[in-house]
Order: structure tokens, then C-alpha cells, then sequence
């Protein structure tokens, strides 16, 4: 039974699903009436997402619960075929290209296992616009504070439509060293930590990440005021997941340089 599972077969045909699905949500993003549901679904925990958005986008919900059951099937599959192939053929016979083999797979699990805990737990905020002097309040009493914000480019890039302006900011017009947000963390009222953050250079304190992914103009009594956009997440296996996922490229790319073998050419 457990070799069924872990067949090649049953691989090929996951893939294909998932590579379909994947279509069928390109599909689904060209209409309007679903594009604000996608985005509200980058922007918080999956599973809140999907009990939130059911009533309201049934055919979006079932295409993501789809995907997710997909995927849940290619890790049984890559479970049952690594521990009954490809581990049994490394004890059977020391390579380092069997090993080398097995432990990519095992990796791939541990990053599909991350994806899947980090859709149920934790707690994920985007598109969070904050002037100086604003405070955001989060999780378990947390509470974020903006206390400067530096903008030293040319502000008329944050007054242009999106698509234009992400053309322009080039390396020419964007110096990303020189734009940050001072942003202090308390809980209960007590200062955990302030750090200057750059541009999609996060703050983090211990599982809590807040990344500028953005600035923003906002007009206030008249004047222009520069603020920024946040994102906020939290959970304890951010860290090793990314950790896991850079190691899994290394061996990856370690693999690949050990089975390369250039073709000779014929004289």
C-alpha cells in the first residue's frame, strides 16, 4: 500500500494537478471580481482567509482548498517514496550522489510541511500605511510605533500610479540606503526593541517580522507627509523555514555538481 502511495505515478499525476490548478488561478486573477479576495489572501493566515471568504467567493475558496489538498497528496507521496526507495537504495549501497538525493527530498518535505503549518498559525498583516507618529496594534498586546521616517529620494515617485513608478525606481532614482523607518516595538507598554528598517530588510525580534515593503504620500492639514507601508508576521517557524529552504538550494546545487557531466565532443 505505502509503495502505491509513493509511486512515480501518483507523482506525475499530482504535479500535473498542481500545474493545471496553478493555470486556473492565472484564469481566475484576470477577473476583477476576484483580484481584491487574492490579495486579502496574501495579506493574512490562509485558513483565516478561507473561513472569512467562503460565503463570499465560493469558487475562489474551493480552487485554493483544491490546490491544498494537491499538495497535501505530493508530501504523502514524497514521504512514502523517500522512505521506502530512496533511503532503503542509500543504506543499501554509501554514495554520496544516493544521499545527496534523499536529503533533497527530505528537505522539500520540511519546506512543503513549513508552507502547510504556516497557513493555519501565526499571524500575518500586510498593507499596513503608517505616518510618523502612528501606532499599530497586533497579536498578544504588541504595539508598533513609527517614530521618523526618512524619504530622501524624490517624493514624486510615492505620487505616481503604481505601474509607473515601479518602472522609474531604478537604481538611479531609488537609493535604498538612504530610506528607512525608525519603528519601535512594545508589548503591555514596554519597549521590546527599536530598529532602523530599509526596504524589504525586515525588523525582527525573536519571531516577529516587520518589513517596509513600501512608502507612501498621505496629505495631512495641508501638507504632504511621507509614510510607509508594513507588513507584519508572526511565527516561530519563519526562521527555520527559511533556513531549511537555503539548504535545500545548497544541496541542490551541491547535487547538481556532483552528477554534471559535460557531453565530449566527438573529433
Amino acid at each position: 500500500m505505502i509503495q502505491k502511495i509513493g509511486s512515480i505515478k501518483l507523482t506525475f499525476f499530482s504535479l500535473v494537478l498542481l500545474i493545471v490548478l496553478m493555470g486556473m488561478g492565472i484564469v481566475l486573477s484576470l477577473f476583477p471580481a476576484y483580484t481584491d479576495a487574492i490579495e486579502k489572501m496574501n495579506q493574512t493566515i490562509v485558513y483565516q482567509w478561507i473561513v472569512n471568504t467562503w460565503h463570499e467567493q465560493p469558487l475562489l475558496t474551493t480552487w485554493v482548498l483544491l490546490v491544498t489538498i494537491s499538495s497535501a497528496v505530493l508530501f504523502i507521496n514524497t514521504a512514502c517514496c523517500s522512505m521506502t526507495i530512496q533511503l532503503r537504495t542509500a543504506l543499501k549501497t554509501v554514495s554520496v550522489r544516493r544521499w545527496s538525493f534523499f536529503i533533497i527530498h527530505f528537505l522539500f518535505l520540511m519546506v512543503l510541511a513549513c508552507h502547510g503549518i504556516t497557513m493555519v498559525t501565526g499571524h500575518k498583516q500586510d498593507n499596513i500605511q503608517l505616518c510618523p507618529e502612528d501606532s499599530h496594534l497586533f497579536g498578544d498586546n504588541y504595539r508598533i510605533d513609527v517614530v521618523n521616517v526618512t524619504f530622501s529620494d524624490d517624493p514624486k515617485f510615492l505620487t505616481m500610479k503604481r505601474k509607473k513608478s515601479r518602472h522609474l525606481m531604478t537604481r538611479k532614482n531609488i537609493h535604498p540606503k538612504l530610506n528607512y523607518a525608525d519603528i519601535a516595538l512594545f508589548q503591555n507598554n514596554r519597549r521590546l526593541d527599536s530598529q532602523r528598517v530599509f526596504m524589504l530588510h525586515p525588523m525582527r525580534y525573536k519571531s516577529i517580522r516587520i518589513t517596509v515593503t513600501r512608502f507612501i504620500a498621505k496629505h495631512q492639514n495641508g501638507q504632504q507627509i511621507v509614510g510607509v507601508n508594513l507588513s507584519i508576521t508572526r511565527n516561530i517557524f519563519t526562521q527555520f523555514f527559511f533556513t531549511v529552504y537555503a539548504l535545500m538550494i545548497i544541496t541542490l546545487a551541491c547535487f547538481v555538481a556532483i552528477t554534471w557531466k559535460p557531453k565530449t565532443q566527438e573529433l
